[in-house]
């Protein structure tokens, strides 16, 4: 009985991604969108269709599906990664990975977090709200490059960090105003000279999780 079940609620879960995948717009770029407009909803249908069929969605099932099983070590292996860094890692399109990424999710393998542009997955329990904020900017190409500079360093000078990253200053300064709405960057100035440096409360874990993602 427990796998007709759960027959029925893998292919009522296709039966959704199908339908969900006809409505992905044109454009240049439908992973990203489709994906972050489309995400949740689908989630939603899932987990609902899991517990009508009664299916108990909060055990860990066994990965034994290869291409789930490779997306899950995947994320393991490279906490914070985003769905288009999926797709591109393991060369496979967009509906397959979208469909295996809930079953993760909705079975309680997987978490995600939203940096507010993108949703990055982590595994269950492993990692607290803040090591998923902290990984999520480090893994932000820009962003990461200012807090490592910063973390080896102990400070750096705007001009400074200008300089190697090859970045002009209205630039930097937006992308330093978001590390300090994080909480994770702190500013002091003399004059006109601002420099930055890591928030004390948060120096340690940053040294450690860029040890962690490289």
């Amino acid at each position: 009985m427990l796998k007709q079940r759960a027959a029925a609620a893998v292919l009522l879960a296709i039966i959704i991604l199908s339908f969900s995948m006809t409505m992905i717009p044109e454009g240049e770029n439908p992973i990203y969108f489709s994906f972050q407009n489309q995400f949740d909803t689908t989630q939603q249908f899932i987990t609902s269709s899991l517990v009508v069929l009664g299916i108990n969605t909060n055990s860990t099932p066994e990965l034994n599906q290869t291409t789930r099983s490779q997306i899950y070590s995947l994320i393991r292996d490279n906490p914070g990664i985003h769905f288009r860094g999926i797709c591109s890692s393991l060369n496979l399109p967009v509906g397959m990975v979208q469909y295996h990424l809930n079953i993760l999710l909705v079975t309680g393998l997987l978490t995600s977090y939203s940096d507010g542009k993108m949703r990055r997955f982590f595994e269950t329990s492993k990692y607290s709200s803040i090591q998923m904020k902290i990984m999520s900017l480090l893994r932000h190409k820009t962003r990461g490059q200012i807090l490592e500079i910063v973390n080896v360093n102990k400070t750096a000078t705007h001009s400074d960090l200008a300089n190697q990253l090859s970045i002009t200053s209205q630039g930097l300064t937006w992308q330093i105003h978001r590390l300090e709405e994080a909480g994770i960057i702190k500013e002091k100035s003399n004059g006109l000279k601002k420099t930055y440096y890591i928030n004390n409360d948060y120096s340690d874990l940053v040294s450690e999780l860029l040890n962690t993602i490289k």
